[in-house]
């Protein structure tokens, strides 16, 4: 897993615990993605990866 990546699932965790909206342009520059189309995968497969586990649970 890249860094930007790892980054990522912790921005993700936190803003879903918090319940706060996930902004694509805040997640790129926190995370430091270079370009959009990897922020945008990058969050598909989080929100597919969490999707899978409240199926599982």
């Amino acid at each position: 897993m890249t860094a930007a990546r790892r980054k990522a699932l912790m921005y993700w965790q936190r803003k879903h615990d918090a319940g706060e909206p996930i902004i694509l342009g805040e997640m790129m520059r926190v995370c430091g993605f270079s370009c959009r189309s990897n922020a945008k995968r990058t969050l598909k497969d989080l929100e597919r990866h969490e999707l899978l586990n409240t199926a599982a649970a």
